[in-house]
């Protein structure tokens, strides 16, 4: 082999194991630095109580080589063409009526079932609402703790403020402190020097005006400098008129100013009482007083100051308080929230489906007046139209050896409770009767068609099964029935319901992220049973509630990742 290509290969030799060791060591880098994941007990996160060992569906009622008339009382009937026993064929007349009907009573129908339909649309879009909502929670934060110092301050202390009402003295006032002479002064002395220089008051000219004025006096030609008047008679810079018997007051002239004024002066003050006597101490009280001062006494006048948040501001601990996150709903509210859309969903379905069916009998009832035979049989029974409209009895019955069926559907989860030949309970939406049926088929493929509804979750798959009813039950085709059925005791097997978002499924198979014995996650692989309000899902096997698992998102959720315990309310930060 040339040497050339010997020394190229040693290179990428020395290359590669150069690389796989820098990928080595970021991985062993990033599994050294990760940040451990929190998991939650399943205490916190699972419902361990399901009340109740009887599930419930509902279905619509239909008719096998039976067939029965009732009158409504819409109808007037005006003849019977029937009798008790009698064999009649499809087609056969069996009573004649006239109509009250019009066809405003067709569209008031129409109507009710559009109405229907828009208040399924709506119930459809709260559910859709219901599913983004997040249960409560209430998280105690905790504020870091301050460095905080107090100094006491001297009081009486006059802090800030230029005396007026809008901006009052601020004095720092101590709980022993006492308004006396000295501290009205102090405030004095503090407003005059507040006063800026430009908007001190100037000083009045009192020189001599530069024309002669009333009182014949000449101005001095020297100036404001020559101004005033001089005790020196030989003083040359004056003439003094000899036959003047003496100076006379000007009244124009300002007074002596050595002379004192009473002057009238008001000042406000807030005084605030702070703890520690600490400029940045808590206020413990406020009060305001205005001072008035006229010649050498004072007044004074209680008011009540507003101050601003930068006075009243203090340092101190932050309290701990409480963040909210999620709904104002617990996880039990939400999940019952849910169950009853749910259920308003399914009773708006059952009975758009009977109005439905009370829609096409109005337009049969007003385009024919005859009701004939639907199947071949024998009449079994012919009651009074008027009497059989009072007891909501059929006024004619026409029998092939048949009976009621109501083809309803169970969920994936409840299969093994439901076996050919049980009996279940019935309840008859529109009479409220109480009925007996029996289990006659069970079906082996989920169907999509099935006008029915039952509890749990919704994504499931469900599984027909076929009620029998004998015939001499008082139901009617058409109307909607709730069926109950009794399952084995739940006490010995699991009732551990978990929270849908902690389960993920893969190939086929369920699993959570859990915490393992070393304190790594581990993906474990969960049996899973029934649905619960399509908010929880049954687990049979795989957990206990002495767990804890990892709400799996995110990039940190990998198996081998180290684990912290955590409590609920970190799950909704």
């Amino acid at each position: 082999m040339p040497k050339i290509i010997k020394r190229l290969l040693i290179v990428v030799l020395v290359l590669a194991l150069v690389a796989g060791g820098t990928y080595g060591g970021l991985v062993a880098y990033k599994k050294a630095n990760a940040k451990p994941v929190n998991v939650y007990s399943l205490e916190n996160i699972s419902m361990t109580e399901y009340w109740g060992d009887t599930s419930q569906t509902s279905g619509m009622v239909t008719t096998d080589k039976l067939q029965k008339v009732y009158v409504t009382p819409s109808q007037n009937v005006t003849e019977v063409c029937v009798t008790e026993g009698q064999t009649v064929s499809v087609g056969d007349p069996l009573l004649v009526y006239d109509s009250t009907l019009s066809d405003i009573d067709l569209q008031k129908a129409e109507i009710s079932l559009k109405k229907l339909n828009a208040d399924l649309e709506k119930a459809k879009k709260e559910f859709q609402v219901m599913q983004t909502l997040r249960p409560h929670v209430s998280v105690l934060i905790t504020p870091p703790e301050k460095d905080i110092t107090y100094t006491s301050e001297e009081t009486p202390l006059i802090v800030s403020g230029s005396g007026t009402m809008d901006d009052p003295l601020y004095v720092l006032f101590g709980e022993d402190d006492a308004i006396d002479g000295a501290l009205i002064s102090d405030m004095m002395v503090y407003v005059a020097s507040s006063v800026p220089a430009e908007k001190a008051e100037e000083p009045e000219d009192t020189s001599a005006p530069e024309e002669s004025g009333e009182s014949g006096e000449t101005a001095d030609p020297e100036g404001p400098s020559g101004a005033g008047k001089s005790e020196n008679p030989s003083d040359p810079g004056e003439t003094e008129d000899p036959s003047d018997p003496g100076e006379t007051e000007d009244p124009t002239e300002p007074e002596d100013p050595t002379e004192p004024e009473a002057e009238n002066n008001t000042i406000y003050a807030a005084f605030v009482t702070r703890d520690r006597n600490a400029l940045n101490g808590m206020v413990l009280s406020t009060w305001g007083l205005s001072i008035e001062t006229a010649g050498n006494g004072y007044s004074f006048r209680y008011y009540d100051p507003i101050l601003s948040e930068e006075i009243l501001d203090h340092d101190s601990q932050d309290e701990p308080y409480y963040e909210e996150y999620g709904s104002e709903f617990t996880s039990a509210e939400i999940a019952q929230m849910k169950n009853d859309k749910e259920k308003e969903i399914a009773d708006l379905e059952g009975s758009i489906r009977i109005a439905e069916v009370e829609l096409e009998r109005l337009g049969k009832e007003i385009s024919d007046n005859v009701v004939r035979a639907e199947i071949d049989g024998v009449v079994k029974a012919v009651r009074d139209a008027d009497e059989s409209l009072v007891t909501g009895e059929a006024a004619i019955e026409v029998s092939a050896g048949g009976g009621y069926y109501i083809r309803v559907g169970m969920s994936e989860f409840e299969r093994e409770y439901v076996t050919i030949g049980m009996h279940v309970t019935i309840n008859s939406w529109d009479t409220g009767e109480m009925l007996d049926g029996e289990v006659v088929s069970l079906e082996d493929y989920p169907a999509d068609d099935l006008q029915s509804w039952s509890e749990g979750n919704r994504t499931t798959s469900f599984y027909p099964f076929t009620v029998f009813v004998d015939e001499s039950a008082n139901l009617r085709e058409g109307t909607y029935v709730d069926i109950s059925y009794e399952k084995p005791s739940m006490s010995g097997g699991s009732t551990l319901y978990l929270d849908n978002m902690f389960i993920r499924e893969e190939n086929g198979r369920t699993y959570v992220f859990a915490e393992g014995a070393d304190g790594k996650l581990e993906k474990r692989t969960v049996q899973t049973g029934r649905g619960l309000w399509g908010s929880y899902t049954q687990i049979r096997g795989g957990l206990t509630m002495d767990d804890h698992i990892a709400f799996p998102y995110g990039k940190d959720v990998e198996e081998g990742a180290a684990t912290v315990q955590a409590s609920i309310e970190e799950l909704w930060k």
